[in-house]
């Protein structure tokens, strides 16, 4: 599976590179690093999760209502819950802290 990951980014960026230009290929080198690391394979292992899925769903969709509602307070509180929640799906290590 590493040797796929590599040779998978090897032609990505490749691809990238032949197109010439400075700012796809940075853009392309730089989703690249962020999917190697473990917070991009902890975010992806949780898509697969359907609760966790729904769980975000639902944190998106009041900070969604509360923006349109224009409710300052309830945008804060959304905002803040879904921040916390995050953290503790992707984040696990630091609730202790």
């Amino acid at each position: 599976m590493e040797t796929y990951r590599r040779e998978d980014h090897a032609l990505h960026l490749r691809i990238a590179q032949m197109t010439r230009n400075p700012l796809i290929v940075n853009t392309i080198s730089s989703l690249l690093n962020a999917m190697s690391q473990p917070l991009w394979q902890t975010m992806k292992k949780a898509l697969a999760d359907t609760q966790l899925r729904d769980d975000r769903i639902k944190e998106h969709s009041a900070m969604f209502q509360a923006i349109a509602d224009r409710d300052e307070p309830a945008i804060l509180n959304a905002v803040r819950t879904h921040l916390e929640n995050s953290k503790a799906r992707f984040l696990p290590e630091d609730e202790t802290d």
